[in-house]
């Protein structure tokens, strides 16, 4: 048997641990990726952007406590699968996601993605096509694990999806900032973002010799999604679908305001 003073230990040991478990599930631990205008970090670590603003609205009137972090979306994902983080910013929707998310019904915003390239290529290529894509064998850019669209991944398909193995025409980085800067350097002719956060983005960056082409790939619906594994609870809210059904209510609410309106007017 252990002896008395290992037995009281370990007691106050699980006991500290269970207390913290417990504090933990009461604020909502939240992650995802930099998009800038929607999500972004400062050189001092301060978040702010268009997600942050919906959630400080609706997370403070329903009075939910929260935090977030920033982080790749493999990482985010993964936590996200297993209950490490209870919900994620920025997220589109997908049948795989489906199966270990809740998607409320309304989105916090919609985007439209083109391919952004250099002046230069854009001069040389006034248009540019998957058709053409595949014929030149040209070096396209993507986010690791980003959905894209279905229309995208037809054109360039998977080696292997399930060992995530890309078309050897795609090139995959870790985020916006990463993708850009390689069109930059030339190590990649295309890349496919939304609009709005690949002119943001440039702009942050302050890459001078980038452009877009103005015919829209696709469009995509982006959410705050929540885990379907979260242990949140608080007296308020004992599950984390209470916190969903909430969430959906005063979104769709906010959505019809001139504040949430005037969030989108200077990106």
């Amino acid at each position: 048997m252990l002896a008395k003073s290992a037995q009281k230990f370990l007691f106050f040991f699980s006991l500290a641990f269970f207390f913290c478990k417990v504090q933990a599930s009461n604020r909502l631990n939240l992650c995802g990726e930099i998009m800038s205008p929607y999500f972004i970090k400062s050189e001092t670590n301060i978040l702010s952007g268009i997600d942050i603003e919906i959630l400080k609205v609706i997370f403070n009137k329903i009075q939910v406590n929260y935090d977030i972090e920033e982080m790749a979306w493999p990482k985010c994902e993964e936590g996200l699968k297993t209950g490490k983080y209870d919900g994620a910013l920025g997220t589109s929707k997908n049948s795989a996601r489906e199966q270990f998310l809740y998607y409320p019904k309304n989105i916090s915003w919609s985007s439209e993605f083109v391919f952004f390239t250099t002046q230069e290529f854009k001069k040389n290529n006034p248009r540019v096509d998957y058709e053409k894509i595949a014929k030149n064998n040209l070096r396209v850019g993507v986010i690791e694990k980003n959905s894209y669209h279905p229309s995208f991944w037809e054109a360039l398909p998977w080696v292997d999806e399930t060992k995530g193995i890309y078309n050897k025409q795609i090139e995959p980085s870790k985020n916006v900032e990463t993708n850009l800067l390689k069109l930059s350097k030339r190590r990649i002719d295309l890349y496919p973002q939304d609009k709005q956060i690949g002119l943001s983005s440039i702009k942050k960056l302050n890459i001078g010799d980038l452009d877009y082409y103005e015919n829209i790939l696709f469009k995509k619906d982006y959410y705050v999604v929540f885990s379907r594994y979260s242990q949140y609870s608080t007296e308020k809210y004992k599950t984390i679908l209470d916190v969903v059904k909430e969430y959906d209510t005063e979104i769709s609410i906010f959505k019809r305001t001139n504040q949430y309106k005037k969030l989108f007017l200077h990106n």
